[in-house]
């Protein structure tokens, strides 16, 4: 059947998860069917062994460095998890621009990967020191010559 969540992915992100994320695999009529790389065993094992009492952990174990947010705007996970404790977090109040939801689902950065690399590129900015802001953060969308990711999107997908 067809999947509603890829639908939103552009075709080149859509071309490397097929080219990276899945496998052929042998069926038991001898042919050969496409699944997923990743065990489904193991996902669930990480969500289910993530903590659900994250905000006493944060309260006996402070977080030292400053904390931002990226979230999906049509996120069913932030709907149903709520964004109480993440504003708290990454202290929305007094740093507003450090919790940003965008456009898309869960999986925003597979739907938008250009928008997502600016705005961690500009979350990063953010929460630099003054020091570091101008000098050490690349501009969002720009390539460089020998940058490795760059390199590869030039190259084309499954390069």
């Amino acid at each position: 059947g067809s999947k509603r969540a890829f639908a939103a992915w552009p075709a080149p992100v859509l071309a490397d998860y097929v080219a990276h994320g899945t496998e052929p695999v042998a069926t038991p009529d001898g042919g050969t069917q496409w699944a997923l790389r990743f065990d489904r065993d193991v996902e669930t094992a990480i969500y289910n062994t993530l903590p659900h009492h994250m905000d006493r952990l944060l309260r006996q174990h402070p977080v030292a460095c400053p904390v931002g947010f990226l979230g999906g705007e049509q996120s069913t996970e932030c709907r149903q998890v709520g964004l109480g404790l993440t504003r708290r977090v990454v202290q929305a109040d007094h740093h507003p621009e450090r919790l940003r939801l965008l456009p898309g689902s869960h999986l925003f950065p597979l739907e938008h990967p250009q928008a997502t690399a600016d705005a961690v590129v500009a979350l990063l900015r953010a929460m630099a020191p003054d020091a570091l802001r101008q000098e050490t953060v690349v501009e969002p969308g720009v390539e460089r010559p020998g940058d490795p990711a760059a390199d590869r999107a030039a190259a084309g997908p499954g390069r």
